[in-house]
């Protein structure tokens, strides 16, 4: 007898540190799990963008951008010239912009994206910097984004980390900074200089 309530105590409490176990996991409505330890908004899957636009040659715009999967993409949309809209951009344009003679080029680790991920809020509360004639001239502008999701609206609202360029412009988040250093690194864009803010 006093073999089976230790049995019925034990079975109790692996159920219970079963059961809250599974309560640690559980995902808040409207969101997905992504890279590990990484909550996105359901159905963001572009997080970060580096592209350089030009004119002065003739219209250019490509770069670089990484994925909820933590995939790094190269891209070129100079074919045909895209317009951002005002404020949230359709994922669908968003998309049209991003998958132009795209390519994977690297990958971060799910470790890696998550800090990055993180950052994020705080960058998009950062004040922006006066713009800066940077005294460049036919280089264009090289800008910096994370972005956030609206699921509802289905759009992505471009944070501004940092630009260079012709202009150039900071965010002056400390958050924003580090992303921005994160991107260059990941990107080889390291010990890059000039047309700087």
């Amino acid at each position: 007898m006093l073999k089976r309530i230790v049995f019925l105590i034990a079975s109790l409490m692996m159920t219970c540190l079963l059961l809250a176990a599974c309560s640690d996991d559980a995902q808040q409505p409207g969101t997905q799990q992504a890279a590990n330890d990484v909550v996105l908004p359901a159905g963001q899957e572009v997080l970060f963008e580096v592209s350089h636009a030009n004119q002065a040659w003739g219209y250019q715009l490509a770069g670089h951008y990484v994925d909820r999967e933590g995939r790094i993409w190269q891209f070129d949309h100079s074919s045909e010239q895209w317009q951002a809209p005002a404020s949230c951009i359709p994922a669908e344009a968003l998309r049209d912009k991003l998958t132009r003679q795209q390519e994977q080029v690297g990958r971060v680790s799910p470790q890696e994206l998550a800090k990055a991920v993180a950052l994020v809020e705080a960058a998009a509360a950062g004040p922006l910097g006066e713009p800066i004639d940077t005294g460049c001239r036919d280089f264009g502008g090289m800008s910096y984004l994370a972005y956030t999701y609206d699921a509802d609206e289905d759009c992505y609202a471009p944070v501004l980390l940092y630009l260079r360029g012709d202009w150039g412009r900071k965010n002056l988040a400390p958050a924003a900074d580090k992303l921005r250093i994160w991107l260059d690194e990941i990107l080889g864009f390291q010990g890059m200089s000039g047309c700087e803010p």
